[in-house]
């Protein structure tokens, strides 16, 4: 059976100095198995499911170890993409830093960057060639640059996930400043969980309801204000009077209260 080339995806793993650029079989199996995990994981983005299966044409243990693996496909369902030709895509754009294609398939990206992982350490250099794309070198750099684009994905995710906007919300803190000049005065608050500080206005308040708090522990309620980069609001509105919170409570003003309780007429204890 003749295999068009065009049609393939070759992995060439090329060994450390230590073992004279041959490779350790069970490094080999892994990244064999990573590099079918980012094709599946290609398959499953571009398709909404496992359409192919990925066959071995020829394998070498020689140095370099290589193996070329041809796709075949296994499912009757349609077909938006070859994952092979999609996974090429991905892996280019990782390798060029064009990461608008890599941006869209980041399951693959996840699945290359095991494919990378431990060079230098366990292998020196990997070459991935797909057919009809240029070949990818798979090295120390790679691996870097790869696991930064990661990262950086990661944090703006989250940065997404966090609420932008508006909410009134009850807050505990210490009031520590007071900039009574103006018609709306200003106080910041420190926040008892983390320290935080936060800059408040308190319009509708007067400056006697504002330095009856000062310095001490307040619930307070206001409309908070968030900007989407921390959970935590930029700013807070406050119209109501903080209330004080009572830090040290004296419980010896209860002593004796409960000397006439007597816990054998309690129901419930049969």
């Amino acid at each position: 059976m003749t295999v068009d080339s065009e049609q393939t995806v070759l992995i060439r793993v090329i060994g450390t100095h230590e073992f004279n650029d041959r490779v350790i079989a069970k490094v080999f199996a892994r990244k064999l198995s990573a590099l079918i995990s980012a094709i599946e994981a290609a398959d499953r983005t571009e398709n909404g499911g496992k359409r192919h299966e990925y066959l071995i044409t020829d394998l070498s243990t020689n140095s370099p170890a290589t193996a070329t693996l041809i796709e075949q496909r296994v499912s009757k369902a349609p077909i938006r993409a070859s994952a092979r030709e999609t996974f090429g895509r991905c892996i280019r754009s990782l390798d060029t830093g064009a990461y608008d294609f890599a941006r869209r398939h980041m399951e693959c990206v996840q699945q290359i960057a095991r494919l990378a992982k431990d060079a230098e350490a366990q292998f020196d250099r990997q070459e991935i060639i797909v057919g009809g794309f240029d070949p990818v070198v798979i090295d120390k750099s790679f691996m870097e640059r790869t696991n930064s684009f990661i990262e950086s994905e990661l944090q703006e995710e989250f940065k997404e996930s966090l609420f932008k906007g508006s909410v009134y919300g009850s807050f505990d803190g210490y009031i520590l400043e007071t900039d009574l000049r103006g018609d709306v005065p200003k106080v910041i608050l420190r926040l008892t969980a983390g320290g935080k500080e936060i800059d408040c206005s308190c319009p509708g308040l007067d400056v006697e309801e504002i330095r009856q708090v000062l310095n001490r522990r307040v619930r307070l309620e206001g409309q908070a204000f968030y900007d989407g980069k921390s959970g935590l609001p930029t700013r807070i509105e406050i119209r109501t009077p903080p209330k004080p919170i009572r830090e040290k409570v004296d419980f010896t003003r209860w002593k004796g209260a409960f000397d006439n309780i007597n816990p054998e007429l309690w129901s419930g204890d049969d």
